[in-house]
């Protein structure tokens, strides 16, 4: 795991395992599951994480092992501890509840951001495309009302003012049309 990540991860815990859910435990948790979003930690994967991690403090408490006969007389410890292992599994439970929210809201992000850039692609070409038709069009537009000119006055020469000549005279198909773009 980068460490980063896990420096994120750790100052994280210490904070739900000490029961600091006042001031900064959003924030920490939001950065617990973006750091995970980042590096392409999958959903999935941040609940795992939280269900070994918790299994791991509940192992390193000694809450994970059952009283025996002799020991359930001593009441105390026993309920104490199973005490603690559901507070700490509803405190995993609710962390996990923030982060993947977090986790949600970034990849809802990250799609409105791929949505955006393809939007974006597209109006480029159609734009590329739009203005090739133009100049396409307007050439071809330009030689006819040349040709009608022609026709109408004798066969003179034509002025070509109000526009250039166009290169070629050849009526546009959709081969000259729609060749693909060079500036995409």
């Amino acid at each position: 795991m980068d460490p980063r990540v896990h420096a994120v991860r750790v100052s994280h815990w210490q904070r739900v395992v000490s029961g600091k859910l006042g001031s900064g435990f959003q924030e920490s948790a939001e950065a617990l599951a973006s750091a995970f979003y980042d590096n392409g930690v999958p959903g999935y994967a941040v609940a795992i994480c939280h269900a070994s991690v918790t299994s791991a403090i509940v192992r390193e408490l000694g809450l994970d092992i059952v009283p025996s006969a002799g020991r359930i007389l001593g009441r105390s410890s026993g309920a104490k501890g199973a005490a603690l292992r559901t507070v700490l599994n509803k405190l995993a439970w609710l962390d996990l509840e923030v982060m993947l929210e977090t986790y949600a809201q970034a990849e809802q992000a990250s799609r409105a951001e791929a949505l955006r850039e393809m939007a974006e692609a597209i109006e480029r070409e159609a734009g590329a495309a739009v203005e090739k038709v133009s100049s396409l069009t307007a050439c071809w537009c330009w030689d006819r009302r040349i040709e009608r000119r022609r026709v109408g006055s004798g066969g003179g020469e034509p002025s070509f003012e109000g526009g250039p000549p166009c290169r070629s005279r050849a009526t546009p198909t959709a081969d000259t049309i729609f060749q693909p773009s060079s500036t995409g």
